[in-house]
């Protein structure tokens, strides 16, 4: 009974504090950070460095976190990631050429890289797999609507006079200083393993986890094909502006914010399954949409329709990974995931940006981008319906 007790425990206030601040900071340093490298004139091959080193730094360590974390706590792990990451956002605004940009943004990746599997694991540890959909989703709502709201101030305060990046680095470390010190008032369930370096590997004896894992190396190499190539359609091509480039992106938060809770709830009804392959598979729309815009408006509509499909994955990946993991391995199986996105990401991040590099020397620039995002969406496409052939994890109910 008392397990049962602990099970079903509500979920305390600064749960959703904690994943208010997460999404605000997260999202406003890896959304403007690459948008800040092209408006200093950053070349697309080194663009592609950066995002790969990026997705790498930020990835590489997380099942050595993961796994220490399982042992000696969450909040650890998530006071030091939140605390350093902040501090390495506050510093992008004494950056003045490309290299030092790609040096701090490496930093800062490998400190925040520590909050990954230490808040999936937490989120673990307060979930059970029946109504473990409906409770991420609604999490992942609050999440949203914090990424939204950063967005809108944004577009706010820059709409006439701001024009410089310094405030949304402000801004994302000033969230990331309060998601450090809420952290420090939540209650955990501490490890009950004992550390051991052979145990990192545990999640390659899980030969249906390990399918997974193989698929989600590929399925990251084709998304991160396309992410160096995103910030010059925003910048050069469509010419946005910094309260436009806001609005693009608080358009897709206020889509995905609203549609996580519905995706949530029917995860645990119709399985996590289902919705990995539409959301992946659906993905491939985001670099056509990016290839054939013209205007801010475009990226906007391309973002606001195309959010659901970043809801369901949002939701339905790590209710996936908390299912597979057995107990008092949540953030060991959360740190095995994250090491296949940096991975996979990093090599499709340097591919793609040295592939529209070596392109455009043969042809436009513009016209480059596009085949390099044509190219992309296909990967994509194909990498995400790979997800057919894993098996089911959650509950399924008639």
């Amino acid at each position: 009974m008392k397990e049962n007790k602990e099970e079903i425990i509500e979920i305390p206030r600064t749960i959703y504090g904690v994943s208010a601040s997460l999404s605000f900071s997260n999202q406003i340093t890896r959304r403007f950070y690459p948008l800040f490298a092209a408006s200093i004139n950053t070349p697309v091959s080194v663009m592609g460095l950066l995002r790969s080193m990026e997705n790498l730094s930020s990835s590489i360590l997380q099942l050595f976190w993961g796994n220490l974390a399982d042992k000696f706590g969450k909040k650890l792990f998530l006071f030091i990631g939140l605390l350093g990451g902040g501090f390495c956002t506050g510093l992008l605004m004494k950056v003045s050429n490309p290299y030092q940009l790609v040096l701090l943004i490496l930093f800062w990746s490998l400190l925040f890289s520590m909050t990954g599997p230490s808040w999936t694991g937490l989120l673990g540890d307060y979930t059970i797999k029946e109504t473990r959909g409906k409770v991420l989703g609604k999490i992942g709502t609050v999440g949203e609507l914090s990424g939204l709201a950063s967005m809108l101030i944004i577009a706010i305060l820059t709409y006439e006079a701001w024009s410089s990046y310094s405030l949304p680095f402000l801004l994302s470390a000033s969230l990331s200083f309060l998601g450090a010190l809420l952290v420090l008032s939540i209650k955990e369930k501490k490890g009950q393993i004992g550390f051991n370096l052979n145990d990192i590997f545990l999640v390659l004896k899980d030969r249906s986890f390990r399918k997974f894992l193989v698929l989600s190396l590929i399925f990251w190499f084709s998304m991160g094909f396309a992410w160096p190539l995103f910030p010059y359609i925003t910048v050069k091509v469509v010419s946005a502006t910094l309260w436009q480039i806001a609005l693009i992106n608080a358009g897709m938060r206020a889509m995905t914010s609203a549609t996580q809770g519905l995706f949530g709830r029917l995860l645990d009804k119709f399985g996590r399954k289902p919705f990995m392959v539409i959301g992946c598979s659906g993905l491939c729309l985001f670099p056509l949409g990016y290839a054939m815009a013209r205007s801010w408006i475009d990226l906007f509509v391309v973002n606001v329709l195309l959010g659901p499909f970043l809801s369901a994955v949002f939701v339905a990946w790590p209710a996936f990974i908390l299912d597979s993991a057995p107990e008092g391995r949540k953030a060991t199986y959360s740190g095995a995931n994250s090491f296949t996105f940096g991975f996979g990401s990093f090599i499709g991040s340097l591919v793609g940006g040295y592939f529209v590099n070596l392109l455009s020397s043969l042809i436009q620039f513009n016209r480059a981008l596009s085949l390099g995002l044509i190219l992309s969406a296909v990967i994509r496409l194909l990498s995400g319906l790979s997800f057919l052939v894993v098996s089911e994890t959650g509950p399924r109910k008639s």
